[in-house]
């Protein structure tokens, strides 16, 4: 078909594909580099070209509860019960990616930020017994009736059980974007996973955060006139204007551009503190967003079958998985003077 000017995509995975392949035009005139963390604008080796930029980010790694029930003193005991997590799996062809979302929680706050980062970027085995305990652990968090229930729920669904009149779950772990979705969002308030989920003590302080990544096809024949609007896309006069022409009632974005002020946010309290942490933060990509889209569709897949799988036989059941996830990335390998194949290059850079 005939390629668009620009697309925006929630993953820098396929936008690494376009670029590996030369489908995709350089930003480098347009995108103010300073004004980004490296993180948010993709190239394909450190001093290359940039192909894309995050035109909206959103921080991960956080649990959403209503503050009109609970206040924090609540949440530990809360966390402890299964039953009490608002867990969704289904979104259609991309069922699955909110367990992906916990397993990278959890294997960034187990294990620090260099074996995420080794990880996200094809350098380490699935089967790696670091990347077994993150499964492992997440695994003892739902069972029996909460892994059947996140298995037959949409996870558009699942947060809004949080503000139903008799709520059956209180707690939700998902990034700052589903804050637009809750009827209620002035209520919504987040803690940080690690505090709830015994990771407190974790070796890292980085954060999780995902971005929506636009990019400019080559050869369309409005080249001049898209590259003006990625420059506008980019810079921080459309970034303001996004956010203030936002419908009232509405969550505003959150841009991935620094010079953004947080003021954009209003008397939002909840979302200044969003737009804080994603400026001042380190940061890692969720992974499985930056990984090749052939390891993201079998990483999706294998965390339903995981769930799937009767208590009784997931933990023994877990190596044969993660073996079957290590043959897809041996399939797609990459690392510094390996071959690897044209349409799946894993990522340069994973973490800032």
């Amino acid at each position: 078909g005939t390629p668009p000017d620009i697309a925006v995509l929630p993953s820098s995975g396929e936008l690494t594909a376009y670029a590996e392949q030369d489908y995709l035009a350089a930003l480098d005139e347009v995108v103010p580099r300073t004004e980004y963390n490296p993180l948010w604008t993709p190239r394909l080796t450190e001093n290359g070209p940039i192909f894309g930029v995050a035109v909206k980010a959103d921080l991960k790694g956080i649990v959403w509860y209503d503050s009109a029930r609970h206040g924090r003193g609540d949440l530990p005991a809360l966390a402890a019960d299964s039953r009490q997590w608002c867990v969704g799996m289904g979104d259609g062809a991309t069922s699955g990616w909110p367990g992906t979302d916990w397993i990278e929680d959890i294997l960034l706050r187990q294990q620090g930020k260099q074996v995420y980062e080794q990880w996200a970027e094809g350098e380490l085995a699935w089967d790696d017994p670091r990347v077994a305990e993150a499964w492992r652990t997440w695994g003892e968090e739902f069972s029996g009736a909460a892994a059947k229930t996140a298995l037959r729920t949409d996870f558009r669904a699942a947060g809004k059980k949080l503000f139903a009149k008799r709520p059956s779950c209180a707690l939700e772990h998902q990034g700052s974007f589903i804050r637009g979705s809750y009827p209620g969002p002035h209520r919504a308030r987040f803690v940080y996973s690690a505090d709830l989920l015994g990771l407190s003590g974790s070796p890292s302080a980085a954060h999780e955060v995902s971005g929506d990544f636009a990019a400019l096809f080559k050869n369309t024949g409005h080249t001049e006139q898209a590259l003006e609007l990625m420059r506008y896309l980019a810079q921080v006069e459309g970034q303001r204007t996004w956010a203030e022409h936002t419908p009232p009632g509405s969550a505003k974005p959150f841009s991935a551009n620094s010079e953004v002020p947080v003021s954009v946010q209003g008397n939002d309290k909840v979302a200044q503190s969003i737009a804080r942490t994603l400026k001042s933060s380190s940061l890692c990509l969720d992974a499985s967003d930056a990984m090749p889209p052939r390891m993201r569709l079998a990483f999706q897949r294998a965390v339903l079958k995981f769930l799937s799988y009767p208590d009784a036989e997931r933990q023994q059941r877990l190596d044969g998985l993660l073996g079957s996830l290590e043959k897809v990335h041996q399939s797609t390998e990459h690392s510094q003077g390996r071959d690897r194949g044209p349409d799946q290059p894993w990522p340069s850079t994973v973490c800032h």
